[in-house]
């Protein structure tokens, strides 16, 4: 089998006062790509 790992840096650049809703955003948008990648590669993308 196939494993993909994502793995993100630069947060600790992000003001504190934002970092939280930036990495929940970040982290929602990979989600869905994970998802589109996962039907893509069992054929029904």
């Amino acid at each position: 089998g196939t494993q993909l790992t994502v793995v993100e840096s630069g947060f600790d650049g992000i003001p504190l006062a934002r970092r939280a809703t930036a990495y929940r955003g970040n982290d929602d948008g990979w989600t869905q790509q994970m998802v589109a990648i996962e039907r893509y590669l069992s054929g029904s993308a």
